[in-house]
């Protein structure tokens, strides 16, 4: 091994590099967990609650990453660094699991979408969350029997698999029930519909951004040898090591902190709060008449389709409804 391929100051500036931007980045998480909290009665409570253990997971990964980078400026060797690798490990394989449950849950929403608003089948969602947690204890068995650069990883990558189905079979469906609620469902449906996709537009971008990193992390082990954490018997052997770590890091570290910017700005009702708030410094325009009294009302899918229809839609409806 040599030891100039991986000098002191080269891991003292990864370890600061990764507490300045991981610090910010814990407690940008814990905000967001905090909001979804409070705005919890916004969607379905198993939208809801998958939605804040994955940003819960996230926040917990970064915690952990925080916290082996302080413990590393002081005892590289220290038994405190392992459980927190552990912790880490556990937390992060769980990420994968529950973006599945909550595009299933998404899914089922969709197709069911006369009938979910109501149905809490909270034992059919727990089993889920168990395979979730089966899956994890599974990767980890063969992590801690050496097999982790052979079917760990093929777990991930089926995973990864699987929820860019998942995602591509939502759009379809979407779109299939999108055309065929368009002035022939029930007001209740269609505004369910809109509801659906409202949660969608919150959820997906953020497993698009999620499933991305994974896999390119996952290549990253497989092509660079590069982990989540610095690998010392690697860093003295490999020359490009030290530049291929610190890149996929900065690239890890960079893209999670606009994720949480991402659930913000599509989710209607922390973005409703937010909104006014940032725009207090703006000059206000009074107008006698009101612009928008006239407009008709729309809300568009993730298609860019109007799911609603018009007001004379809504009073046409309502119409059919009495009379019926």
């Amino acid at each position: 091994m040599n030891v100039s391929l991986c000098p002191s100051n080269y891991l003292l500036s990864i370890n600061i590099f990764s507490i300045v931007l991981t610090l910010p980045m814990v407690i940008i998480f814990v905000l967001l967990c905090i909001l979804l909290t409070i705005h919890s009665k916004t969607f379905h409570p198993f939208f809801t609650l998958s939605f804040i253990l994955l940003i819960s997971s996230y926040a917990i990964c970064n915690i952990c990453l925080l916290l082996r980078s302080i413990c590393e400026l002081y005892d590289e060797e220290s038994y405190f660094i392992d459980y927190v690798d552990k912790a880490y490990l556990w937390v992060y394989m769980y990420i994968q699991p529950c973006v599945v449950i909550g595009l299933i849950e998404r899914l089922c929403a969709t197709i069911f979408v006369s009938s979910y608003e109501h149905s809490r089948h909270w034992f059919m969602y727990i089993i889920g969350q168990g395979l979730g947690v089966g899956v994890v204890y599974y990767e980890n068995f063969l992590v801690n029997n050496g097999q982790y650069n052979d079917t760990a990883k093929n777990v991930q990558f089926g995973l990864s698999i699987c929820i860019c189905i998942c995602l591509v079979i939502l759009f379809f469906v979407n779109r299939h029930l999108t055309f065929n609620s368009r002035h022939k469902s029930v007001l209740t449906v269609r505004y369910q519909l809109a509801e659906n996709v409202k949660a969608l537009r919150t959820f997906v971008p953020f497993v698009v951004v999620d499933n991305c990193l994974s896999v390119l992390f996952v290549l990253s082990m497989i092509l660079f040898k590069v982990d989540f954490n610095i690998d010392l018997d690697v860093c003295r052997s490999h020359p490009g090591y030290t530049v291929s770590f610190a890149l996929f890091r900065a690239i890890l570290l960079l893209t999670q902190l606009f994720m949480p910017l991402l659930v913000v700005k599509q989710h209607s009702s922390i973005w409703n709060q937010i909104k006014p708030l940032m725009e207090r410094r703006k000059p206000t325009v009074r107008q006698s008449i009101d612009p928008d009294q006239n407009k008709v009302l729309k809300i568009n899918n993730v298609l860019g389709i109007d799911i609603v229809g018009s007001n004379v839609d809504y009073f046409t409806q309502l119409k059919v409804q009495w009379l019926t």
